[in-house]
């Protein structure tokens, strides 16, 4: 050899074996035996969206009614799972689960998936394109609810920093009648908005259909009624006229539902 030659080493870092061993987990929807055809779920014309804890928080304290049926849930086929670690949890607890899906009949149908954990990014686009297929609608409208930490959040202030929690909103061409006055401001550039909750906007927007995505940015690592709060405004949006309930009855619901959440993930005293 010379100095300078390159050779070919083995080396574990490129090692092709490992990306045909490894497995690709899948994302599906796990339906009540009476969906197992899903041409018989009930349709609706609004799809509601909400990802990560607050906004789905949000969404079942304040947009969810009383009657609501559930449909299934969202589910991680990982790759390694323990089928033991599911025994006696709620589907919050079970490691595979991300969501659910609801549905309420009022208002020519309401669509609700509430996820409070990720969903991959690989299987966003898929999941939008069955809310829309599978509501036997033609004039479908969503609204999506998402949540993003500070850090995400880019913003031309000269002077200090924004006041967190901030709340921003990305609409589709087809929802001209919207505008900023009714109380959430539109998202600056260069934002971009990842996940689930952007990709049913995204669906929306190359179907020309009406659809909002309003995302609100934190700076508190714990979560708190303050933060679900922060989501209110966007119950002055059209879409949402006639499923909003009394604020103070939604504000009970929100801090059970708040302390449901942080006793789940260890913080009984807060």
């Amino acid at each position: 050899t010379f100095f300078g030659e390159v050779l070919p080493i083995h080396s574990r870092a490129v090692d092709d074996n490992e990306d045909e061993d490894a497995e690709t987990p899948s994302v599906y929807f796990d339906l009540d035996s009476k969906y197992d055809d899903v041409s018989l779920l009930p349709s609706y014309s609004l799809i509601c969206v909400a990802t990560g804890l607050a906004p789905s928080i949000f969404v079942q304290s304040y947009l969810v009614p009383t009657g609501h049926e559930v449909l299934g849930t969202i589910r991680l086929n990982a790759a390694k799972h323990n089928p033991d670690t599911t025994l006696g949890l709620d589907y919050s607890k079970r490691p595979n689960t991300l969501g659910k899906l609801l549905h309420h009949s009022g208002k020519d149908g309401v669509l609700y998936c509430v996820c409070d954990k990720d969903v991959p990014h690989e299987h966003c686009a898929t999941i939008a394109r069955h809310f829309v297929d599978l509501s036997k609608s033609s004039s479908v409208t969503s609204i999506a609810f998402t949540s993003l930490p500070a850090s995400d959040y880019k913003t031309k202030r000269a002077s200090g920093k924004p006041e967190y929690p901030v709340l921003r909103r990305l609409m589709t061409s087809a929802c001209c009648s919207e505008k900023s006055e009714d109380g959430i401001p539109f998202l600056e550039t260069p934002n971009t908005v990842p996940g689930l909750s952007a990709a049913v906007l995204t669906e929306c927007e190359v179907r020309e259909l009406p659809g909002v995505l309003v995302v609100g940015y934190g700076d508190t690592p714990e979560l708190d009624s303050s933060c679900v709060r922060a989501y209110e405004p966007a119950l002055k949006l059209a879409c949402l006229q006639g499923l909003s309930q009394p604020v103070e009855s939604c504000r009970s619901a929100l801090l059970r539902h708040v302390r449901d959440a942080r006793i789940d993930r260890g913080n009984l005293y807060f």
